[in-house]
């Protein structure tokens, strides 16, 4: 964590998360000939929903049985990043109010919330100094961890008896 000269041009900016309603469509092809091999690894309460027993053989047709089967097997077969090609965006919002901050150099400044000195890097947990925020190294050091270590030592539940 380095300590920000507080002359330095420093870029502000949002956060902001937004959400993406996304439709898409992806074609897959499932051979009649196939489902069987895949008949087997369904789920049994699956196959009774289709109206389909165990001792039901596929046959080579179009019917109502191999066309479910042919549904449910393609939802399973959709790989990763194909839906991508056909994708469109429904909505577009953001999702909560965006969360401000600064930069140097291509590093995000942080304020501390203890002593109000600029950093970069990571932060600290202020709590027990502040419950909220980040605080930097020093205040952290020479603030923040001896508090906590106090609390520890002060713990009736950790001492000896």
């Amino acid at each position: 964590m380095n300590e920000v000269k507080i002359d330095e041009y420093k870029r502000k900016y949002y956060d902001i998360q937004v959400d993406l309603n996304i439709m898409s469509f992806v074609e897959k092809r499932i051979y009649i000939d196939e489902i069987d091999q895949y008949r087997n690894g369904i789920n049994k309460e699956m196959l009774a929903i289709y109206g389909i027993d165990e001792t039901y053989e596929h046959k080579d047709e179009f019917n109502e049985p191999n066309r479910l089967l042919a549904e449910d097997l393609a939802k399973d077969d959709i790989e990763e990043n194909e839906w991508l090609e056909n994708a469109e965006i429904q909505n577009i919002s953001v999702i909560h109010d965006p969360e401000t901050g600064e930069e140097v150099d291509g590093k995000d400044i942080w304020r501390c919330v203890i002593c109000d000195d600029y950093f970069t890097g990571w932060g600290n947990n202020p709590d027990p100094v502040k419950n909220y925020g980040e605080c930097c190294n020093t205040c952290n050091t020479m603030k923040v961890i001896p508090i906590r270590l106090g609390q520890i030592i002060n713990n009736e539940t950790l001492k000896e008896k």
